[in-house]
């Protein structure tokens, strides 16, 4: 299991660096023979050639992995994309363990996970859209409309399809027994 960051390309380093030295977090590097991340002596930006996301802008992933003190594998990734350039711009900040971190909108991260279009991010559409509120569907959904008409259309299909399938066919009182 791991955890993705979306980072500002400028500061992706930096922000690594001080997870190291402040909280302890480990460096990584990939180790191709072994296929999987390996410690190593310093922050590491790796580049990633497959990245959906960025296949429109024709840019190659830039990515930092490190491991928290509990282990959890962490990849900052370097906000590249216009989309995710705007998701850090525009990032509410929430309290998380006693520090602030700055959370992507529901708008962003829906976009960001139909852009990807892998197997995980549209399980990951299908939960929310199971157990967001219509209304902050709607929300998003019109906010993503702003920015790219037809993945707002796909998300549309992907919400309504999960919505009607969790809606009950009849609704009947409960009987005591």
């Amino acid at each position: 299991m791991d955890a993705d960051a979306l980072v500002d390309r400028e500061r992706a380093w930096a922000v690594a660096r001080g997870l190291v030295e402040n909280f302890g977090w480990v460096p990584l590097t990939f180790d191709a023979n072994a296929n999987e991340y390996v410690d190593a002596e310093d922050v590491t930006v790796l580049t990633m050639e497959d990245d959906p996301v960025l296949m429109d802008i024709h840019e190659h992933r830039e990515m930092i992995p490190l491991r928290t003190e509990s282990g959890l594998t962490v990849e900052l990734l370097a906000a590249q994309h216009p989309v995710e350039e705007d998701a850090v711009l525009r990032a509410g900040w929430r309290r998380h363990q006693g520090i602030l971190v700055p959370v992507a909108s529901l708008g962003s991260i829906l976009l960001l996970k139909a852009k990807a279009d892998r197997d995980k991010d549209r399980g990951a559409l299908e939960q929310v859209s199971e157990h967001v509120s219509a209304a902050e569907l709607e929300a998003a959904l019109v906010w993503v409309a702003e920015r790219d008409p037809a993945t707002a259309e796909d998300l549309k299909q992907i919400v309504a399809r999960v919505r009607k399938r969790r809606t009950p066919s009849r609704l009947r009182p409960a009987r005591r027994r």
